[in-house]
């Protein structure tokens, strides 16, 4: 169901990945820094950051990565943390960040990676600058310990979650609290979308939820994942990829919030997920990373599609499911409204198998083949009420219709 280009394993779970360059920093929740290289996943080296520490939970997050390999890193023995900078094939250990009055749960590095937010269980959150190790301000404690912290693409917004089951959303250009809302549970982890406008999540009673930080207005999708998720990411441009404590990963709709695919994975509990260019990095609790090659077949399949070949298409995505990510993809959803009304005109000529023949390459989604069950299961419905129609029986027809309200859906009606 796709493709994986290489699997590494480090000795503990993967704590955050990250690639500058042609070199990929891989953290494991023991405290060292591995290096491969990109091209042939060779080992470069690894570096113990801490000596004789105990490790951290296999999900703990109060490690991160900078885009510039600044790395931030706690002890579970104390509450202070360190950043670790890396100069030329050295890392460099700064000042200790000993405002905590409590163990660290959570960390991050804005996306220019000049800042860092360290979340801790007493509530409280610090904003650190990030190539001096300054203390800029902190933020009022929640009502418990901190589980997440996103920002937003320019950085102009962050959340912040808590235990207590509320978010809170902060402008870091007016230094104000703009929107709280509270959810359903927990929430493991976040993400922004459309210029800090949506916040996107999901939470330790397997739900996903949107917030829309303008109106207020929070949503939730119409399903429950089979696991624990602990991390979400945005892939293509409109998806997102959840992974779990199980062996499951979703690829999700953005603006929907419904499952494409429920992908099984070679092994158990996704720790971390780090996209770059066409390849998802899937770190595992175990130490495992496989690179996934997101647009393995793509050319093929955009070829098959350009010239409506959907069967072709379909089957090149029990090799690479990664391809609906694709804008290509979408063809799928434009052409399914013409792909219906033929099959409703085969099955009105009894021709089932043609009809089945039809459809079946759109069937990777869910929600197309329950519409063509329902209407295979009322085609002789649909062939009457059109039979009325043709033979200019309207009020007959609207009669009908008033029977059997799905016909007030079609375009005959």
């Amino acid at each position: 169901m796709f493709n994986i280009l290489n699997n590494i394993k480090i000795t503990s779970s993967v704590s955050a990945i990250q690639i500058i360059n042609n070199n990929i920093y891989v953290l494991g929740s023991n405290y060292l820094l591995n290096i491969f290289k990109r091209d042939d996943f060779s080992t470069i080296d690894n570096m113990p950051l801490f000596e004789n520490a105990n490790h951290r939970h296999i999900y703990d997050k109060s490690y991160a990565i900078s885009n510039n390999i600044d790395i931030y890193i706690s002890q579970s023995e104390n509450y202070n943390g360190h950043i670790f900078s890396k100069e030329g094939i050295k890392l460099t250990k700064e000042d200790s960040l000993d405002f905590h009055d409590n163990s660290v749960s959570v960390s991050k590095f804005s996306n220019d990676s000049t800042l860092i937010a360290i979340g801790d269980e007493d509530g409280k959150v610090f904003f650190y600058r990030s190539d001096i190790d300054q203390l800029l301000f902190s933020l009022p404690p929640m009502a418990d310990a901190i589980s997440s912290i996103s920002f937003s693409d320019d950085d102009k917004f962050t959340a912040i979650a808590s235990y207590d089951k509320s978010i809170n959303i902060y402008s870091m250009t007016a230094n104000k609290k703009i929107s709280t809302t509270a959810i359903s549970d927990v929430v493991e982890d976040m993400l922004f979308l459309d210029n800090g406008q949506k916040l996107i999540g999901v939470t330790r009673d397997k739900k996903i939820f949107s917030y829309d930080v303008l109106t207020d207005e929070i949503s939730y999708g119409d399903f429950e994942f089979s696991e624990w998720p602990t991390t979400i990411k945005r892939v293509g441009k409109d998806s997102l990829i959840v992974g779990s404590r199980g062996q499951n990963l979703y690829l999700i709709k953005t603006n929907s919030l419904e499952i494409l695919k429920e992908i099984e994975l070679p092994n158990t509990g996704v720790k971390t997920l780090f996209i770059h260019k066409n390849y998802l990095y899937v770190g595992y609790v175990d130490g495992n990373i496989d690179t996934i090659d997101t647009q393995y077949k793509l050319q093929e399949f955009e070829i098959n599609l350009n010239i409506n070949k959907f069967e072709e298409a379909s089957s090149l995505l029990e090799k690479n499911i990664f391809l609906l990510i694709e804008t290509i993809a979408d063809k799928y959803d434009m052409e399914w409204e013409n792909i219906l009304n033929q099959a409703k005109i085969l099955l009105s000529e009894h021709k089932n198998d043609e009809a089945l023949a039809l459809v079946e390459p759109f069937f990777f989604d869910k929600k197309k083949e329950k519409a063509y069950n329902f209407l295979n299961a009322n085609k002789n419905n649909f062939i009457h009420f059109n039979k009325l129609i043709q033979e200019d029986k309207v009020m007959i027809a609207l009669m009908f219709a008033d029977i059997h309200e799905y016909l007030k859906d079609t375009a005959e009606y």
